[in-house]
């Protein structure tokens, strides 16, 4: 039986069984007048329906579904149902069960799904599965499940398919990424499938990763047609048939909300482009990693769906083709008329992509082999050939074209094919032709700007002018902005921008000179190419120092236009955001940062009253309460003041800086540090940390502070990865490198967090911070002198820090010098009489000395205060030894942190 044929038959029996028997009759004599073989199959079928012997209706399998909760699986191994024999179970979905089975009449390897038989009563259940059966067996396609044969033996109800020997696409991206040639492929083939299911009028409306198989030869498959929607096809003669009545009508939703289409989560009618939207779902997910669209509960999810944009794809993949991100912006709007209308068209444009990658690995392979192509560009090559396909199809379509005429037309085109690819050839025509525009600019680092003027009290014009762009390019998405602290020790050096931004792995490098005559204020920018040293842009800017915010604006916005990429207008007024317009007061803030990101306990008192300071002159200056608000979480995790103390003045300012802007990333990174460190709120930090991202994808220091979450929870593969984030954009930050040292000391890689620490004191000798963590790293490894001199230098460098006298004592201890270890701890009850002393210190202390009630007990200490490193108990290599005790697990429960 035909597609078409099977759609009219459904599609007579779904509306025909809705009826009141005694309407029934009449309808069928009207719907299937002179057709007497199509009033057999629905009567067939309508029969079938009355006796409960309808087809059963599940989801196509998931082999990692969980099993149902029953006694056990209905079949048993060796059982037979039919001439299939069970070999075993599979796996079980929703409304089924998937079984392994052997064909014992043609002796192959089979897929059985089963229905438990207390669900052959659910009518809708059924239905379902029938909807599914007819609408894949009426597909023939390479990419789609064959369906073997529908049945139903002693009263159980069953569908044979094909068996599938490989994994789901979620199984696989679970276990590893793809390469992007790899999802470009997949992401073909599953099209392929959807193409012909479209073609024959059916909707699939559940894509997603559990629905796709990947055979190991290569070949994909797609399953699970149990949401399957027959759309509407009116054609001449014919009865038009409610076809809402199959599947799900309007208003109820149906489907896997991560992966819905906007309409489709609102429950209104779908169409093939709603199976496009699901595709680019899955596209991303398969791209980057992660869902395009998130939500702590199903109605957030669907909200996400319906109100927010996808992150760029640059984000997360930084050399992603332009061209696919193209494609999945197209795939994912809102609007269904504004996506791709078909799926071939879709599919056009990824198979595309594919021969760019097949054409760039030719190009490759030539070039390995001695062989030059001409340096013909493969985008060039394409367009030349989709402009003569254009030709073609014009000509092909003329009205009144002779035949001969035609193949003359046909031999002109492959002339001026030969005539385009000789030329190219000569000319070594390339993407970078300028008969294309130039890609856009993904990576940038801002050299602080030159004072010309001669005299230092200009400097903060240049430094306030050079910060300003930083901090505006940072809040826009898919650019990499180079943080300022890396940024700023290139200040007053003569490096060539090609050397520095080699240096920093970035795309392109601006600088700037400023020169201030009077009251007039002259400002020269100028943006090189890194790869080839060319001079991409320059600009002069000037006006009066009384207009210096329209000039920071003005500057910042001929910039972002400079680097050719594309933003959204959200995105462009999230950077035009002005904090302060009085410059002492930025200034103040500036050197308050300056101070804040020293860690030393002398350079946060500084930097507390820089941020003070800048308050006093404006009340209103969020960014100066997000200062304040890091430098006491410091003092407070440096043990010098209580956590009650620290963290409740850092609360009170972070709190304080997002009621003047929720919009600032700085406030809310600060309240993800205070949620994770002292409240103990794992779930609301990580809410905090991913808004600040969200605000300021350029943020190094949130990514600095999520990846401190993420080790405490022991997820130490994905904390080493966001340190690696935060690393990249701000590669000479002494505690962004001395926290990626701490981090693969925390994974127990000792090694590389050896070399990373000196790395770190390479950029800074004398940095306490890297001392302690390299000492760390060699007590791990036994090599306890050393740990100890290492220590000894951070307690030299900033002896205001208890935690680094702490961490002399277990040194002795490990190394089973009990005296010396004992004496540390007297010292330390000492000082704790001047200043606050964490409990946590002490416990490090008695854990190395193998005193676990001690301990215990000065834990339980730190638990009622709270204090900060007793959010680190389940990773701190230091409390390994008391892993097996029962207390410990108990303070790991009230902690919240997974055992």
């Amino acid at each position: 039986m035909t597609p078409d044929r099977w759609q009219q038959v459904d599609e007579l029996f779904q509306a025909a069984i809705e009826l009141n028997p005694a309407k029934r009759a009449a309808f069928l004599d009207t719907s299937c007048a002179g057709d007497e073989e199509l009033r057999r199959e629905v009567d067939s079928l309508i029969t079938f329906d009355e006796q409960g012997l309808s087809l059963i209706d599940a989801p196509a399998f998931e082999a990692a579904a969980g099993l149902l909760v029953n006694d056990g699986p209905e079949l048993q191994e060796g059982e037979r149902i039919g001439h299939y024999q069970i070999i075993n179970l599979l796996g079980a979905g929703g409304m089924g069960e998937v079984y392994l089975a052997q064909d014992t009449e043609l002796r192959r390897k089979i897929a059985i799904k089963l229905l438990p038989a207390e669900f052959t009563k659910d009518k809708e259940r059924l239905r379902r599965f029938q909807q599914e059966a007819r609408s894949a067996s009426a597909l023939n396609h390479p990419n789609i499940i064959t369906i073997h044969q529908i049945s139903q033996v002693e009263g159980r109800h069953f569908m044979a398919t094909e068996f599938i020997d490989g994994e789901t696409l979620r199984q696989r991206l679970r276990r590893s990424g793809l390469e992007l040639g790899e999802t470009v492929d997949i992401a073909i083939q599953v099209a392929s499938a959807l193409s012909a299911a479209h073609q024959a009028g059916i909707v699939h409306r559940d894509i997603k990763p559990e629905n796709i198989m990947l055979r190991p030869d290569g070949y994909v498959k797609v399953l699970d047609f149990g949401l399957a929607k027959l759309t509407e096809q009116e054609e001449q003669g014919r009865t038009p048939i409610d076809t809402d009545k199959i599947g799900t009508s309007s208003g109820l939703v149906m489907g896997t909300v991560k992966y819905m289409s906007p309409e489709q989560a609102r429950g209104l009618d779908v169409d093939a482009r709603s199976d496009i939207f699901s595709f680019g779902v899955v596209l991303y997910e398969m791209v980057v990693g992660l869902a395009p669209f998130e939500g702590e509960t199903t109605g957030d999810l669907i909200a996400s769906i319906l109100k927010e944009e996808p992150v760029p794809l640059t984000q997360y993949a930084p050399t992603v083709r332009d061209e696919l991100q193209r494609i999945l912006s197209r795939t994912l709007r809102k609007e269904k008329k504004e996506r791709y209308q078909s799926i071939q068209d879709l599919l056009k444009d990824l198979k595309d992509v594919k021969e760019d990658f097949e054409l760039e690995s030719k190009q490759r392979h030539s070039a390995q082999h001695g062989v030059s192509l001409g340096a013909v560009s493969t985008s060039a090559a394409r367009s030349a050939v989709q402009t003569l396909e254009a030709f073609s199809s014009m000509w092909r379509f003329s009205i009144g074209v002779s035949a001969w005429a035609w193949r003359r037309k046909v031999l002109l085109m492959m002339s001026m094919a030969s005539l385009v690819g000789f030329t190219m050839f000569l000319t070594g025509a390339s993407s970078d032709s300028s008969t294309k525009s130039k890609p856009p600019i993904e990576s940038i680092a801002l050299v602080p700007f030159e004072n010309a003027t001669g005299d230092s009290e200009v400097d903060y014009l240049s430094d306030g002018l050079t910060e300003e762009v930083i901090a505006r390019l940072s809040k826009l998405p898919g650019l990499r902005v180079i943080a300022r602290n890396t940024m700023f020790k290139f200040k007053g050096k003569q490096n060539h921008p090609e050397t520095i931004g080699h240096e920093l792995g970035v795309a392109a490098v601006l600088t700037g000179r400023v020169q201030r005559q009077g009251d007039l204020i002259e400002i020269q920018v100028d943006l090189f190419d890194v790869q080839t040293g060319k001079h991409l842009w320059g600009e002069e800017i000037s006006g009066k120092t009384s207009e210096l915010t329209q000039i920071q604006a003005s500057l910042a916005a001929r910039v972002i236009e400079s680097l050719r990429v594309k933003f959204n207008s959200n995105e462009i007024k999230r950077q035009e955001k002005d904090y302060s317009k009085n410059p002492e007061a930025y200034q103040l803030y500036l050197r308050g940062r300056y101070f804040w990101n020293k860690r030393t306990v002398e350079g946060t008192k500084k930097g507390i009253d820089s941020f003070q300071q800048a308050l006093k002159i404006d009340p209103n200056f969020a960014p100066a309460y997000s200062g304040l608000a890091d430098c006491y979480e410091i003092l407070g995790g440096y043990s010098v003041l209580s956590p009650d103390e620290a963290f409740t003045a850092a609360r009170l300012a972070a709190t304080k800086a997002i009621e003047i802007d929720e919009s600032l990333a700085e406030a809310h990174s600060s309240l993800g540090d205070i949620k994770q460190t002292y409240e103990w709120d794992f779930a609301g930090a990580e809410l905090e940390y991913k808004r600040a991202i969200e605000l300021n994808p350029n943020y190094a220091n949130v990514y600095h502070k999520y990846s401190g979450l993420l080790r405490a929870s022991g997820k130490h593969a994905d904390a080493i990865a966001v340190k690696k984030k935060a690393l990249e954009l701000d590669p000479l930050s002494l505690i962004i490198n001395a926290g990626m040292a701490n981090v693969y000391l925390f994974a127990g890689l000792n090694d590389q967090a050896i070399d990373q620490a000196r790395k770190t004191l390479e950029l800074e000798p004398n940095f306490p911070k890297a001392h302690e963590v390299l000492g760390s790293a060699f007590m791990e490894k036994g090599m306890y002198r050393e740990a100890i001199t290492e220590y000894q230098k951070a307690r030299d460098l900033d002896p205001g820090i208890p935690d680094y006298l702490a961490d002399i004592g277990c040194a002795y201890a490990r190394s089973g010098r009990r005296h010396e270890a004992e004496k540390v701890l007297d010292e330390l009850k000492e000082i704790s009489k001047r200043q606050h002393v964490s409990p946590y210190v002490f416990a490090l202390i008695y854990t190395a000395l193998a005193d676990k009630d001690q301990a215990f007990a000065w834990l339980e200490r730190g638990y009622q205060e709270r204090a900060p490193g007793m959010s680190d108990l389940k990773s701190n290599p230091g409390m390994n030894s008391l892993h097996s005790d029962q207390r410990y697990v108990d303070l790991l429960r009230r902690i919240g942190l997974p055992p």
